[in-house]
């Protein structure tokens, strides 16, 4: 890998030998992402009593995160599928199609090509997520019983491999090195669900044990009733505000 740090913001100050290695670096880190991406959401959301702990937590902030983390897989898978150029103005896209297109031309690079433009149609209905669903509001998607736009978690999944593999057979070919693609899985979501599950334990006391101290609490005009935010620290609070 180059030692430059971030070297395809600067391609065309490289060779294409170093062109081709820096949008390798961009696609490996960011498929590397989306997969950590990946895991967390099925670590998350994948079994009903961990949607439980995140509910419990919060329904509706367990919510948006399942949507965002969702939906940025998507984006992120359909990014580095995109074209080498695309728009009017051909803006140049950082993408598997760039990095294939920067191979020397033979029948490998056509195979490889060949293996993305599969890649491409496969995933199509992610695609259809993104471009009807995210970067735009298409009408006709939104109709009722309309499935454009809907992906399911295993073709993520099957999407993820298959690009990890082309990803690793590319570098193969071209540096012959045997690069192992993935992160190692440390389950980074089982301790942020155990936090969840046993802080709401103790929360769930400390908030019963105030109601008890508040219903036995003497009222007058001189003395104030507790308020629930007094059992939290400062940075807990909610903050006064006009819209509350």
């Amino acid at each position: 890998m180059s030692l430059m740090k971030r070297p395809w913001e600067r391609l065309d100050e490289l060779s294409d030998a170093e062109a081709l290695e820096a949008i390798f670096e961009y696609c490996w880190l960011h498929l590397a992402q989306i997969m950590e991406q990946k895991r967390a959401y099925a670590g998350l959301y994948g079994d009903v009593r961990r949607v439980e702990i995140m509910n419990a937590a919060s329904g509706a902030l367990s919510r948006v995160i399942q949507d965002a983390l969702f939906d940025s897989i998507v984006l992120g898978l359909c990014r580095l599928l995109d074209p080498a150029k695309s728009g009017r103005t051909k803006f140049v896209n950082l993408s598997f199609d760039l990095m294939i297109s920067k191979l020397p031309a033979s029948e490998i690079s056509l195979h490889c090509q060949e293996r993305r433009e599969d890649l491409c149609n496969r995933a199509y209905s992610l695609r259809q997520r993104r471009d009807k669903h995210l970067a735009h509001t298409d009408l006709a998607s939104l109709k009722q019983e309309a499935r454009v736009g809907w992906v399911s978690l295993t073709e993520i999944e099957s999407t993820l491999s298959e690009m990890g593999d082309l990803l690793k057979d590319i570098y193969s070919i071209q540096f012959g090195i045997h690069l192992d693609v993935w992160p190692p899985n440390d389950h980074p979501e089982l301790p942020f669900l155990r936090s969840l599950f046993y802080g709401k334990t103790a929360l769930d006391e400390r908030i019963e044990a105030f109601f008890k101290d508040y219903m036995s609490a003497p009222s007058s005009r001189t003395n104030r009733l507790p308020h629930l935010d007094s059992i939290y620290p400062d940075f807990l609070c909610r903050p006064f505000s006009k819209l509350d």
